[in-house]
């Protein structure tokens, strides 16, 4: 991203703000998370965080966006920091404070259905057993009941890798892997709506690195997209 985050973000909410078809139900920004925060969210992984993920919760530890069309009545609006429900407005940001996204509940719980088979296809290698080896995988954008951005760690020498949970969380190969600063510049691609068309893989191909949007739609074009939906 060609500047920090939170202007990219803030001049997306003054854009969707402006639009005559869109209402911002939610935007928060929280203070950025405490040197301890990351001690203790490095602890929980057994292993550094990424330096772009790093670097986005010394800034802000959680940003929430939901906003959704005016004149239509949506199931749930989702709060802050909490686990969405079907019917949610067509666009939510819920990147999660750092202490939540690191807990183990999340492969514990089968939120995310992280398998050996799964850690092979995207590593190459198999699942370390035994000891404390750490949380294997955690969610960090929990913005759909159908999906969730996930961020997956393999070997300490191989690079931690953002990608879409589909099915409630038991699919994992159907996206392609990214960085967390490409995960940024998707959401702020999609104006915060779904990520999937961005992620999706290939037929008949395994997961690769996906390095950049695929495409950036204008607020107009997305507009039209809920409104069709």
């Amino acid at each position: 991203m060609s500047e920090p985050f939170q202007k990219l973000f803030e001049d997306m909410v003054a854009a969707l703000r402006a639009h005559p078809q869109v209402d911002v139900y939610d935007v928060v920004i929280r203070p950025p998370a405490s040197p301890d925060d990351i001690a203790a969210a490095e602890e929980a992984l057994k292993r550094p965080l990424p330096a772009d993920m790093r670097s986005f919760y010394l800034a802000h530890d959680g940003v929430f966006l939901s906003w959704g069309l005016k004149d239509r009545t949506y199931n749930t609006r989702l709060d802050p920091f909490t686990w969405p429900d079907y019917g949610t407005p067509p666009g939510v940001i819920n990147l999660l404070p750092l202490h939540q996204v690191v807990s183990p509940d999340w492969v514990a719980n089968s939120v995310i259905n992280w398998t050996a088979s799964s850690h092979r296809t995207i590593y190459g290698a198999d699942m370390v057993k035994g000891g404390d080896k750490g949380v294997p995988a955690v969610v960090v954008d929990y913005y759909s009941n159908f999906r969730h951005a996930d961020m997956v760690f393999g070997p300490e020498d191989r690079p931690a890798w953002m990608l879409i949970a589909d099915d409630h969380g038991a699919e994992l190969l159907e996206s392609n892997l990214s960085s967390f600063s490409t995960y940024l510049d998707v959401v702020l691609a999609q104006w915060g709506t779904q990520r999937m068309n961005q992620y999706k893989v290939s037929e008949y191909r395994a997961p690769r690195e996906l390095k950049e949007p695929r495409t950036r739609p204008t607020l107009e074009a997305v507009v039209a997209d809920a409104l069709a939906d």
